[in-house]
């Protein structure tokens, strides 16, 4: 479980809102620049996965949802079912990180803040950005040590990378599935990995140790893919 030096009130992360809410209007994209048009135009299956702005992929491998909504819903537990690589053809939807004030896509954007500094916890790396905050995150959960987790990534250098090339226990930005010029990635299951979780990273500010997910608000709907094969470089296998 997560443990809590001072315990801040909720309005803390109202009162940053606020101040910010100026700045809290678009999403990544439209601060940024829209990404191309994907090349599909189907619409998402009815049986799509959802994942909820209160997954804290810090619970990842958990059994038990913790009894303090502050420290969020058990994340997303995708089986791999010896997949060695995957995809995310589509992901849509939209979240905030302060309940309505600023809602962002799977990219993420400007959430109270425009930057994100989550520390290590659990056994699993922090993560980081200069640039947006309350993107989707995930992680290869496999027996983490709590005194020994890995390096931090930075999600600026995942954005052009058709490839991603995560550790065990490292969290990384799953985003929209999608390099900045519209490519589908590739992600390589790292060897000893059997799960994949799904969720968000989340702290006061977006800053320090997770936390205060309880006001966290929307879902995404995703499609994925495994293969047991590596794919054509940007090529989508399909809805």
């Amino acid at each position: 479980m997560f443990v809590t030096a001072c315990v801040r009130p909720v309005l803390y992360r109202l009162s940053v809102a606020c101040c910010f809410a100026c700045a809290c209007s678009g999403t990544w994209a439209a601060q940024t620049g829209t990404k191309p048009d994907v090349p599909f135009a189907w619409t998402l299956p009815a049986d799509a996965l959802q994942v909820d702005a209160r997954m804290n992929v810090y619970l990842a491998g958990q059994s038990d949802t913790p009894a303090d909504p502050f420290h969020g819903q058990l994340p997303l537990a995708l089986s791999l079912d010896g997949a060695k690589w995957l995809q995310f053809p589509r992901i849509e939807g939209e979240v905030g990180c302060a309940g309505q004030i600023s809602l962002v896509g799977p990219d993420g954007g400007t959430c109270m803040l425009s930057n994100t500094e989550i520390a290590p916890a659990n056994g699993f790396s922090g993560t980081a950005s200069a640039e947006r905050a309350f993107y989707l995150v995930g992680v290869f959960a496999k027996q983490p040590d709590p005194a020994a987790p890995p390096d931090t990534l930075t999600v600026s250098a995942q954005d052009t990378a058709r490839e991603l090339t995560p550790e065990l226990n490292q969290v990384f930005a799953v985003g929209d599935g999608r390099t900045t010029d519209g490519m589908l990635q590739t992600i390589v299951v790292p060897d000893g990995a059997d799960t994949l979780y799904l969720g968000y990273a989340d702290a006061a500010g977006l800053i320090g140790h997770p936390g205060y997910y309880e006001d966290n608000v929307g879902q995404l709907r995703l499609t994925w893919s495994r293969l047991a094969a590596p794919p054509e470089s940007g090529k989508s296998p399909g809805p």
